[in-house]
């Protein structure tokens, strides 16, 4: 079996994003790849935020610290499949009939005569009122992606953004020990007793 060939490391073009996607553009309103330009370049900063990976044209994130691609080849394909998901997502929403019913999203039961409707709420939409990890995206497909490209820090920063939790951290600080026991004025040694609360100092 011959070995797999490494995707190109930089951004999706919007050309390669029209060719792979299955979507029917034209009933979209796309009529050729250059209408995605914008859009291409949307879904690239929205996995950079959101995963910390960034493709070898583009530049490093300066908030926070991003690992390029190239480091990791094994995650372009995946990369390319969650920026064509995230660009298609876009295009979707962005259609009138979608905006129009935009807060059905938010409807949790639903009744009109004799018919009724249970929905989802935002709580189960997160992964659920005790959730441990909140939805990253309403995508269930592109949700796993961005998983599975997130670096440990990009993971930690949603996990307390989204879902109120703290993210794991901790801080060494340097302190200098050498003065305990002496006088930081003359260097000479007293008897740290006299110090202790409820101590008395020698007559």
């Amino acid at each position: 079996m011959p070995a797999p060939t490494i995707p190109d490391p930089t951004t999706p073009t919007s050309q390669q994003v029209y060719d792979t996607s299955r979507l029917k553009w034209l009933k979209l309103g796309i009529e050729s790849p250059s209408d995605l330009d914008d859009i291409v370049v949307g879904s690239a900063a929205y996995l950079v935020t959101m995963t910390g990976r960034y493709w070898s044209d583009w530049p490093p994130p300066t908030t926070f610290v991003g690992e390029i691609l190239t480091d990791r080849p094994e995650m372009i394909p995946l990369a390319l499949v969650a920026h064509r998901l995230r660009t298609e997502q876009i295009v979707v929403q962005s259609q009138p009939g979608y905006t129009d019913t935009a807060g059905d999203d938010l409807i949790q039961t639903m009744s009109v005569g004799g018919y009724s409707e249970t929905r989802r709420d935002t709580a189960t939409l997160r992964g659920g009122r005790q959730a441990q990890k909140p939805l990253m995206n309403t995508h269930p497909g592109l949700n796993a992606l961005i998983e599975a490209l997130q670096t440990e820090d990009r993971f930690e920063f949603w996990l307390w953004r989204l879902g109120g939790q703290m993210p794991p951290a901790f801080q060494v600080e340097e302190v200098d020990w050498s003065f305990i026991g002496k006088s930081m004025l003359t260097g000479a040694s007293y008897d740290m007793g006299s110090f202790l609360p409820g101590a008395m100092s020698p007559l």
